[in-house]
């Protein structure tokens, strides 16, 4: 075969190959793009009511109905809440919205066919997801579930299971059930319910926390043997909605310590905590003593700090000498007070 012909279905091969291998590359890139995305965090059960006492509250083309609570995780993902259909339903749409005032504007929501709502011939409700769009939220500030029907119905429109509270008993501590009735000039009411309700949600999963010790442990002319009480603060400088976890994981070997508390869970960026110390010096007498207290964050070693401690002990008197010593003193001085 002419060299030629051979050389030219040689760079064919070459160039097939090439382009290919490139396809095959920006193909794997693609994919692997595709599974580099951060996926969204898992989300768990952060407030709820659950006990339902088969009180009811009808969410209607004239009532409009909330649900007050108080976050503890940053994101808010989604609600379930105990419903049915009304006795006399239609197929008005349900919208379940968060706000973070009762009558200020939705945050976010979700319209849900009358169809996604159980219907129920022995006034039972059932639990209903409600899964909008997440948001961030504040937390420990107070937010409102709040549900209403799409258009005016002349029947209730839906049932929300609720539980009825009493002077000594608040089922949800955390919040109250608000209603607005709109034919009437009221506005929005609280009331004594709570109602059935459950909400998720998930932390800043780049939130980090950051251990910083304050304060140091400085005792000076201590009487050997004596209890020396002091304390110094554990702080969260890290993210603010960041949880720090913490241990004292060493002490100076002088000495009888304790530490109230020793370790502990959850201080919130920006938080800080008390510890107190207490520690019997050693017998040993006019002599200094030195050390570190060691205090870690339990979720990542490298993040650590040390308090200082210092104790200088004083020297012990001999009582009966130094009463000798006044006893000469005082003989000496009536001594020149006779004969002067």
């Amino acid at each position: 075969m002419d060299k030629r012909i051979i050389s030219f279905f040689i760079i064919i091969i070459f160039l097939f190959t090439t382009f290919n291998v490139i396809g095959m590359k920006e193909d794997l890139k693609k994919y692997t793009n595709i599974n580099l995305l951060t996926p969204s965090p898992d989300d768990e059960e952060d407030q709820f009511q659950k006990i339902d006492d088969h009180n009811l509250v009808y969410i209607s083309d004239i009532q409009i109905v909330a649900q007050s609570f108080i976050p503890t995780k940053k994101y808010l993902t989604r609600v379930e809440l105990k419903l049915h259909q009304g006795v006399y339903s239609s197929n008005t749409d349900l919208i379940v919205s968060i706000r973070d005032e009762v009558d200020g504007s939705d945050l976010t929501y979700i319209k849900v066919k009358s169809e996604g709502i159980p219907t129920s011939e022995n006034y039972s409700s059932y639990w209903v997801e409600f899964d909008f769009s997440d948001i961030s939220v504040t937390i420990g500030e107070e937010y409102y579930i709040v549900s209403r029907i799409s258009y005016n119905d002349l029947f209730f429109g839906y049932s929300w299971a609720t539980c009825m509270n009493s002077d000594s008993v608040d089922n949800y501590p955390n919040g109250s059930m608000w209603s607005n009735v709109l034919d009437e000039n009221y506005g929005w009411m609280i009331s004594l319910n709570d109602t059935c309700f459950i909400t998720y949600g998930y932390d800043d999963p780049y939130a980090f926390p950051d251990l910083e010790c304050v304060g140091s442990l400085l005792w000076g002319d201590v009487t050997p043997g004596h209890m020396l009480t002091g304390n110094f603060y554990i702080k969260n400088i890290g993210a603010p909605n960041s949880n720090l976890d913490w241990e004292i994981v060493g002490y100076p070997e002088w000495g009888e310590w304790t530490f109230t508390p020793d370790e502990g869970y959850g201080i919130a960026g920006g938080e800080e905590i008390e510890v107190i110390v207490t520690v019997v010096a050693p017998d040993d007498e006019d002599s200094y003593f030195s050390g570190l207290i060691k205090i870690i964050n339990t979720n990542n070693h490298d993040d650590r700090d040390v308090i200082t401690v210092t104790i200088s002990t004083s020297k012990i008197r001999d009582n009966s000498l130094f009463f000798m010593k006044e006893l000469i003193q005082f003989f000496h001085n009536m001594k020149s007070y006779i004969i002067f």
